[in-house]
């Protein structure tokens, strides 16, 4: 006796993000030559780099060891994939934000830029 076995195909249906107000003063981006184009928001756990931004594909000579190695457990945790964030995720501080996206050291309070082209320094 043959029993035959159905699969259902279960399609998620992606849940609409509801993004921030990019007008806003607590809204900040990166965007660089090499690559990186994030956007992220300023709350009180620190500073959240939005889902579906990109960082640079690689890492200067002489970027940190330690910024490296948390660029790394971030891919590998699967946080980052293929040079994109696949979630938002909240750094405590915007120059190691700014170090992961730009692939290098950098100070986050003058790389992060609102709409206006202020800087975060500038706004604080």
């Amino acid at each position: 006796m043959k029993v035959k076995v159905e699969e259902k195909k279960v399609i998620k249906k992606k849940e609409e993000k509801v993004l921030p107000d990019i007008t806003g003063e607590n809204f900040y981006f990166i965007k660089s030559k090499r690559g990186a184009d994030a956007r992220a928001t300023i709350d009180e756990g620190g500073i959240k780099v939005w889902m579906e931004s990109t960082t640079a594909p690689d890492w200067v000579t002489s970027t940190p060891n330690p910024v490296k190695e948390m660029g790394k457990k971030l891919r590998d945790e699967g946080i980052i994939i293929n040079d994109t964030f696949s979630v938002d995720h909240t750094f405590s501080s915007p120059s190691v934000a700014a170090a992961i996206v730009m692939g290098r050291n950098a100070n986050g309070l003058k790389e992060w830029r609102s709409k206006d082209g202020k800087t975060l320094k500038d706004n604080r």
